[in-house]
């Protein structure tokens, strides 16, 4: 009983922690594209 409960709470801190990681890649993928778009338009 007790370990099952202990699964199930590790595994939504993994959940948790997987999709904070996933919404900073994303973020971060998103502001160096923007970066790379405002370099190429300062160029010009």
């Amino acid at each position: 009983m007790h370990n099952k409960r202990f699964t199930s709470y590790y595994n939504r801190i993994t959940f948790a922690a997987c999709v904070c990681f996933c919404a900073t890649y994303i973020k971060f993928k998103v502001f160096e594209s923007h970066v790379k778009n405002f370099w190429i338009l300062e160029s010009f």
